[in-house]
């Protein structure tokens, strides 16, 4: 029988899908249970902490084979993509330069694309990782080095996490207190400036919107 789960900080559909061992998020996220979920939660890979969850059924798949025979099967993997778009004080993208992305086991090279995103499928219950940046190479020259808390991120609906996603942007708040002070309202002002939404320094509808769908894409 479908079961329900209470969504814990840092939960997303993904780390929930393979946690109970579906191969696709969309198993639990289009399930017809999880409508209301889906509306409130445009965005699969931020849930709320406090979400119910509907995790229906795993169908299980037969192949008829023949005895006595070698047979070979693919089994489809749950992927996760974690995209990071690395900018510059004014947010002009950083482009061709070098980067170690680590993640778990897996370790991803190569130049910033021209966009800044680097994306790369990951575990989809990883929690940290590393990104190192080379704005110079030569010897004797050091990248930046940034840890990644992944998964960490709370909902938009939260004003702290409204106050992460702001920093993330280059717009700083001052802290992620969740209390919305000079400095976070002096934030969502240039925000809201920026980005061509009524500019009144409140966590409104339309500003959550904004600041989700840039920070996540989506």
């Amino acid at each position: 029988m479908p079961s329900t789960q209470t969504a814990r900080l840092g939960d997303c559909v993904g780390s929930l899908a393979k946690q109970n061992g579906f191969a696709d998020y969309k198993k639990i996220y289009d399930d017809p249970a999880n409508a209301t979920l889906k509306t409130n939660r445009k965005n699969p890979n931020v849930l709320a902490e406090g979400d119910s969850v509907t995790v229906p059924d795993r169908e299980l798949k037969e192949v008829d084979a023949d005895a006595g025979k070698s047979h070979k099967f693919k089994v489809k993997v749950l992927e996760t993509l974690l995209r990071i778009v690395v900018q510059d004080d004014a947010a002009a993208a950083i482009a061709d330069k070098k980067y170690k992305l680590t993640v778990g086991t897996a370790t991803f090279e190569g130049k910033t694309p021209a966009d800044g995103k680097i994306e790369h499928p990951i575990e989809g219950d990883a929690k940290t990782g590393t990104l190192e940046l080379w704005l110079k190479e030569g010897d004797g020259i050091e990248g930046f080095k940034f840890d990644l808390e992944l998964g960490s991120l709370e909902h938009e609906s939260k004003d702290r996490a409204c106050q992460a996603r702001l920093i993330n942007l280059g717009f700083d708040t001052g802290s992620t207190s969740g209390t919305l002070d000079d400095a976070t309202k002096d934030a969502i002002r240039g925000f809201q400036k920026k980005n061509s939404i009524t500019v009144n320094g409140n966590l409104d509808n339309a500003t959550r919107d904004k600041l989700r769908t840039l920070h996540e894409g989506a």
